[in-house]
């Protein structure tokens, strides 16, 4: 319903962005400033991965800390007021990676790996309660 009141050229516009994402993801060997403008989610990807392959293994291991600002060779003005790089990555996993290393994204797998068990046994046990009681399958 909701989607049927947007308008067509908005639309048209988001569906454009969505499709674009896959590609804008690529990562580019020479990156131009059309290029950039372009797929600047692949550029910024590009930069982590690199600046992550520099660190040395403390680095790597525990991350640069939350107030790191991640240099992609001067055009931070394409998409910030910051001076020095940008501070907040559109791919959230790299984010953390670059910020908190290994360990971070470890723990954060584990977070939702954690959290994913316990809601499927929650759902499994309410689906077992519901039988009981002599309900249907509502859930899982």
């Amino acid at each position: 319903l909701t989607l049927c009141l947007v308008p067509e050229s908005t639309m048209n516009s988001f569906v454009g962005k969505i499709t674009n994402s896959f590609t804008e993801m690529s990562s580019v060997n020479i990156w131009t400033q059309d290029t950039i403008v372009q797929n600047w989610r692949g550029y910024e990807l590009d930069c982590a991965f690199s600046d992550f392959d520099k660190a040395d293994v403390f680095t790597k291991l525990f991350g640069r800390g939350f107030g790191y600002l991640l240099p992609v060779n001067g055009l931070e003005y394409l998409v910030t007021d910051e001076a020095g790089g940008i501070n907040t990555l559109h791919n959230g996993y790299i984010s953390v990676l670059i910020k908190n290393g290994l360990f971070g994204l470890a723990l954060l797998v584990i977070f939702f790996a954690v959290n994913i068990a316990r809601a499927y046994r929650v759902a499994k046990q309410e689906r077992s309660y519901s039988r009981q009681l002599g309900g249907g399958d509502c859930c899982l």
